[in-house]
């Protein structure tokens, strides 16, 4: 079976071990695998494709959770997908302009700083004192994903001005 999906033995095993698959045994100690274990593989592909623990897994294959149970976990890990989403469509903003910057280096943009969280353990006063330090200042005062998107996508609206 495992060949099958493309898997190795022990995958199934620890499935097995995780409480994942029950296979039937054969009196030689074999495992007979049905078309309900086939079932359970390709759903344990999916939820571990979309990044499901073994724990969640267990209550969404396994059959032993009630349905209740089941939608709770599947709309908790829905909801955390759409905040991922979100919080990751933001930063693409910040991919396109590390391809398109024409700094020799990241360190070198004159907008990285801007971009950066502010570092907690530092003195105010050590922040440099550009435009960029005013853009720090307001990160450490807002969300941190909106204002870094913000800033980003303002600074690539004219990149490297002047250089």
């Amino acid at each position: 079976m495992a060949g099958r999906f493309g898997l190795g033995p022990h995958v199934l095993r620890h499935w097995e071990e995780q409480g994942l698959l029950s296979p039937d045994r054969l009196p030689n100690g074999r495992r007979r695998y049905t078309s309900r274990d086939v079932l359970a593989v390709r759903l344990i592909l999916l939820a571990r494709s979309l990044g499901f623990s073994h724990a969640q897994m267990r209550t969404l294959v396994c059959g032993s959770s009630d349905r209740a149970t089941q939608r709770a976990v599947v709309a908790g890990h829905r909801a955390a997908l759409k905040r991922r989403i979100a919080e990751l469509s933001t930063l693409l903003p910040v991919l396109t302009h590390g391809m398109e910057c024409t700094a020799d280096a990241i360190p070198d943009c004159p907008h990285v700083a801007a971009l950066l969280p502010p570092d907690e353990r530092s003195h105010p006063s050590d922040h440099r004192t550009s435009s960029a330090s005013a853009t720090i200042d307001d990160l450490a005062q807002r969300d941190f994903s909106i204002t870094f998107t913000e800033t980003w996508i303002s600074s690539t609206e004219s990149p490297h001005e002047g250089r």
